[in-house]
């Protein structure tokens, strides 16, 4: 434990002074530090650069959101169809609704039943 409080230490109280193959040395060995240093790196560029920064960052945020979006809804999309043709070929509403793992207020909503 003292060992890796040491390590946080000395990456805290030296970032600014250690040479890039020391510090390449100290990720290698302690992976989080990686993650620590980029973040010290975005949180220490002047205010113009940490601004355009977290546009870029809020932008890609967005952009993942959206798609998240999309895909869950062509994910319903495509399971709805499938209750459609199901309930269509006699299938049993109840086996629909297990297998496609759909609720009856879904298939209600999309006009199915």
């Amino acid at each position: 434990m003292k060992d890796s409080l040491d390590i946080w230490i000395r990456f805290i109280r030296d970032s600014d002074s250690l040479t890039e193959k020391d510090m390449d040395a100290l990720e290698k060995k302690y992976p989080l530090l990686k993650e620590a240093h980029k973040t010290l790196d975005e949180i220490s560029q002047d205010s113009e650069a940490r601004l355009e920064y977290d546009k870029r960052q809020a932008a890609i945020y967005f952009h993942e959101m959206a798609l998240e979006k999309r895909y869950s809804e062509g994910k319903l999309e495509g399971k709805l169809e499938t209750a459609r043709k199901m309930l269509e070929k006699g299938i049993d509403s109840r086996d629909v609704l297990e297998i496609t793992g759909l609720t009856l207020e879904q298939l209600k909503e999309a006009k199915i039943v």
